[in-house]
Order: C-alpha cells, then structure tokens, then sequence
C-alpha cells in the first residue's frame, strides 16, 4: 500500500478529519492523464492514515495498487 509522510498538521486538521466529509483523488492513469474522483475517507487518529472507501475493480483502486500516484 503506498503510503506519504507528511508534517504533523495539528489538531484543527485532526479534529476536520475526524467529521464526515468528502475528498477529491487524482491519480495519474498509465497515458498521462489524470484520474480525479470524489471519495469517502476515513481518518485514524494514532496512525496518521486515511482510508480510501472505495471497491476492489474501480479505476482508483486499480490505479492504486500499481503505485500510479
């Protein structure tokens, strides 16, 4: 699973994060151009991860699992 480290962002992100919003994933598909799709998440607090609720055929989780980020 690829994976980012990013800087600490502090509680206001933590406690945005932790409501139920929406996000926008772009990913780049193998002929160069952009995959962009609304997505639910889910954010854990001790690990600093963020899941992608999606299904196992879509393009995203496709795109996903060979690292085309």
């Amino acid at each position: 699973m690829p994976t980012l480290s990013l800087p600490d962002p502090g509680p206001p992100f933590e406690d945005f994060v932790g409501e139920r919003h929406l996000a926008v994933l772009t990913l780049v598909r193998p002929n160069g151009y952009p995959h962009t799709t609304p997505v639910g998440f889910t954010w854990d607090r001790n690990t600093g991860s963020a899941r992608i609720i999606t299904w196992s055929g879509s393009v995203k989780a496709k795109l996903l699992e060979v690292g085309q980020l």
